[in-house]
């Protein structure tokens, strides 16, 4: 096992509940960072168990459906020495890649703020390298960055996690080009399953007027962009060909077409569930 001197100083947030399956191939794979935390929402599985012997510190969590959320809440009660601080999901790993890549930049005298960094999803028990990826704040000096109150704890459907919007970071944002893993799903039908969720969740953000919160990854032009795709027509149709098409899923084969087709499916999700919740109101 490495020394604390020579791990990179970045403290490890990982939120989970009921993560047992997944969260000892992610503690494992942040080996090399200096601390990891294990914010847990009371499992009944042996998440807890498992991180802890791993070496991770289990810290318990309840959500009291106020602002701050988890992730938040982590930030403004657990203590974090080092200088840098990572969020990666329980269902995630950081690839051989990134880990270098994380090396090699904090190596440096200078580096930014903040950075994005993309993931590739494991579908179908294949990796997908192509198509349309999440790519999240998750990397960010201590202090540099907060989740905001979007105010979006009336909704039935919110949770104790922030949904779909960035941090807010208090300087400048790079890019890495190395990837996590999303181990996130084992079959498609758990993937909608899950994506009905953010459906009705981004629903209601929509319309309830707070949209704007959606676009926290983007500035200029493509922050204006993503406003507009909230009101084309087609939403599905050209969710699927930027996916498919404009990324190069195709080159994924089968599993890159059933990807963009679950995507564009979430989108339909997505426009049924602002009807059902416009008809309520009136």
């Amino acid at each position: 096992m490495k020394k604390t001197a020579d791990k990179l100083p970045i403290t490890v947030l990982v939120m989970t509940k009921n993560e047992a399956a997944h969260i000892a191939r992610c503690i494992k794979s942040l080996s090399f960072c200096q601390r990891i935390v294990v914010v847990d929402s009371f499992s009944n599985d042996k998440t807890g168990k498992i991180a802890a012997q791993l070496g991770a510190k289990v810290m318990p969590f309840e959500w009291n459906r106020r602002y701050p959320k988890k992730r938040q809440w982590s930030l403004d009660n657990i203590p974090i020495r080092t200088e840098w601080v990572m969020f990666v999901d329980a269902d995630e790993v950081v690839s051989s890649s990134l880990r270098l890549e994380l090396t090699r930049l904090l190596s440096k005298k200078r580096s930014k703020d903040a950075y994005y960094i993309r993931s590739f999803s494991v579908w179908k028990n294949r990796l997908l390298r192509h198509g349309r990826r999440n790519n999240k704040i998750v990397l960010f000096k201590n202090g540099m960055a907060f989740f905001p109150n979007v105010s979006d704890e009336d909704e039935f459907n919110s949770g104790e996690m922030e949904g779909h919007y960035q941090p807010l970071v208090k300087g400048e944002t790079g890019q890495l080009s190395k990837p996590l893993i999303h181990h996130g799903f084992s079959n498609r039908q758990e993937w909608l399953e899950k994506h009905r969720r953010y459906a009705r969740w981004i629903a209601w953000m929509i319309v309830h007027e707070k949209k704007d919160k959606l676009v926290y990854d983007r500035v200029g032009i493509m922050q204006t962009m993503a406003s507009l795709f909230w009101i084309m027509p087609f939403k599905p149709l050209w969710v699927f060909l930027d996916s498919f098409i404009l990324k190069c899923g195709f080159l994924d084969g089968i599993g890159g077409l059933s990807y963009a087709l679950c995507r564009a499916r979430y989108y339909r999700m997505i426009g049924r569930e602002i009807a059902n919740l416009r008809g309520e109101s009136e």
